[in-house]
């Protein structure tokens, strides 16, 4: 779900295609695809810390972690950025230069952040470097902290994630890209892995996540319907906390087992949203190369969307077929 939030969010930004009144008056909502990005931070730090956890005392924590991460994340990314590199940048007009070391290396995020914002096709891969040094760092906070205290880390993490985005924009710098500045939405979810080894579990905090999912996402959508777009910097300090929280409350629901069959968790166990998720890293790699070439198309608005769409799905399905899967298998080396 949070890929296909992105997708809708960026063909609505990008697309160049002729639009017709329902989808322009779409168009206005699909501002809240943004926040994609913070529900896969908050989905990632509860995965990896729940699988932290578990392994914390294992032989080989660090090589099997690291050497798994790297397996399904280092072929697709320098994979795609060689093919973008070589192949796919010359037909993007691109204002600058920009070295290719920022993408080789993991700095995508911090050469927007204090270089340039210029956009550029893998300009997304912003997020995937935010992602890489959580994946660096994350492992070894598990490591060295005792578990019981692991919940205190986390909202540590989260209240100084809010202090650099204010002490950035003081400064005058961009917070949207920076590490330090999106680290809300791993706190929220490593806090939310911690609940879950507790006495009780999630299910003992059913309550409290509820509140956290109608308050939270209560103030995000009241301060987005009063603020957006007005050029509020001081609003950038609290709305990622804010959407961070909220993701927290939803997946903690969704996550929470029940003896009474979880509505809200079936949702997601359809097989469309399931098919999706299985390609959902790809999804993200390839969607804005493919609505650039899909805008090269001379299609109306639908047309254009339900082209991109499919293209999407289909260069992510046969990379996952034909090239992910077959590298992934080599996690069982790994155990």
């Amino acid at each position: 779900m949070a890929a296909i939030m992105i997708m809708v969010f960026h063909w609505f930004q990008r697309s160049t295609a002729p639009r017709g009144a329902f989808l322009e008056s779409a168009g206005k909502f699909a501002t809240i695809g943004q926040t994609g990005v913070d529900l896969f931070f908050v989905l990632s730090g509860f995965l990896i810390t729940r699988i932290l956890l578990r392994s914390r005392s294992s032989r080989n924590y660090f090589r099997n972690f690291y050497a798994r991460r790297a397996l399904r994340i280092f072929p697709l990314y320098y994979g795609f950025v060689i093919v973008w590199l070589l192949i796919l940048s010359s037909s993007y007009h691109m204002v600058e230069h920009v070295s290719p070391w920022w993408l080789l290396l993991y700095a995508e995020n911090i050469r927007l952040t204090f270089v340039s914002s210029t956009m550029i096709g893998l300009s997304h891969f912003w997020s995937l470097a935010v992602e890489e040094h959580f994946y660096l760092v994350w492992p070894v906070v598990i490591y060295l902290v005792a578990p019981q205290r692991l919940g205190w880390v986390a909202l540590a993490v989260l209240l100084v994630s809010i202090l650099t985005r204010e002490c950035m924009i003081r400064a005058g710098y961009e917070v949207f890209f920076f590490t330090p500045c999106r680290l809300d939405g791993f706190a929220v979810g490593a806090f939310l892995a911690w609940l879950e080894f507790r006495p009780g579990g999630l299910a003992a905090c059913r309550h409290q996540m509820l509140v956290a999912l109608a308050v939270f996402g209560g103030i995000a959508v009241l301060c987005w319907v009063l603020a957006s777009g007005r050029g509020f910097k001081e609003m950038m300090t609290v709305k990622f906390s804010l959407v961070a929280l909220a993701y927290g409350g939803l997946l903690g629901l969704v996550a929470c087992p029940s003896r009474i069959p979880n509505r809200l968790a079936s949702l997601w166990m359809n097989r469309p949203l399931r098919w999706c998720g299985k390609v959902s890293y790809g999804l993200y790699v390839f969607h804005p190369s493919c609505y650039h070439y899909t805008n090269m198309l001379p299609l109306n608005d639908w047309s254009n969307l339900l082209v991109f769409f499919v293209s999407s799905g289909l260069v992510s399905w046969l990379s996952f077929r034909c090239f992910e899967s077959r590298i992934t298998a080599l996690k069982r080396l790994f155990v």
